[in-house]
């Protein structure tokens, strides 16, 4: 009886696993931007106005999306984790989505859901779900989306 529980538990793992590749629990957890950072005051100033001044105006509640852009090295991983470190109050979930594959956007969303365990976790759209079903005013980062294409538009909650 217990060789076969183990069996079902490991197949259901391996299956998990499997389907998705890349995922490791707590890997949407934000994390902080460097103890070295400075600078960046406009773009800073910019996200605040769009994202946090808003939320006293008629958008309040309303989907915003934001792209920072530009030459890799240039610090804008670095800027949206200092505005997220900044303003973190402002929202009630912060989630950081590694966006360089379907595989790892997906394995992401299962994560938002493992977090979220108050509900059914079913697969990655349970991850999805979440965010349809909860209008707080929550953040998400999605970092290395340099893949031109990749459809992010499919994951816009």
């Amino acid at each position: 009886m217990c060789l076969q529980v183990f069996q079902f538990y490991y197949i259901q793992t391996l299956t998990l696993r499997i389907w998705l590749e890349g995922y490791v629990e707590g890997m949407t957890h934000c994390p902080t931007s460097t103890s070295l950072f400075t600078g960046r005051k406009t773009i800073l100033n910019v996200l605040e106005d769009y994202f946090i001044k808003d939320l006293l105006s008629e958008d309040a509640g309303r989907r915003k999306i934001f792209l920072l852009h530009g030459l890799g090295g240039a610090g804008k991983t670095q800027c949206a984790l200092e505005f997220a470190r900044k303003f973190n109050t402002s929202f009630t979930d912060i989630c950081f989505i590694i966006a360089e594959s379907e595989d790892s956007i997906k394995a992401s969303y299962y994560d938002i859901a493992m977090r979220h365990a108050s509900m059914s976790v079913q697969g990655w759209e349970s991850g999805f779900k979440w965010f349809k079903t909860h209008k707080e005013n929550w953040l998400i980062i999605m970092d290395n989306a340099d893949n031109a294409q990749l459809n992010l538009e499919i994951h816009r909650s």
